[in-house]
């Protein structure tokens, strides 16, 4: 919908902006700056707090277990297609075997 775009478009700006100041202005001032305001001040000590990083991890933690899932259904669903052996000589699967050649390589 419309609202939806302007919300992105108006994200996408802001990131942007955000970019090109980080990049165009010296980072000496930007840290006196930030250290100099309240908000600013607040903002360094919530981001080096080891609270946030145990939160960033725990809420990033989701993507491993979904994505090994993901590949697991992705393997099963080549093997029952019949298409093992699709991808390059290297990569083929051997009959019966759980990994490929090159990771068959490395598990050994």
């Amino acid at each position: 919908s419309l609202g939806s775009a302007m919300l992105c478009l108006a994200a996408a700006a802001t990131a942007a902006l955000f970019g090109y100041i980080y990049l165009e202005v010296p980072h000496q001032l930007l840290l006196s700056v930030a250290k100099e305001s309240s908000l600013g001040a607040n903002v360094t000590k919530i981001m080096k707090s080891e609270w946030m990083r145990a939160i960033a991890v725990g809420g990033l933690n989701m993507f491993i277990p979904t994505m090994a899932v993901l590949d697991m259904m992705r393997q099963k669903l080549r093997r029952c297609q019949g298409r093992e052996g699709d991808a390059d000589e290297d990569q083929t699967w051997q009959k019966g075997d759980k990994f490929t050649k090159s990771g068959r390589h490395i598990v050994d």
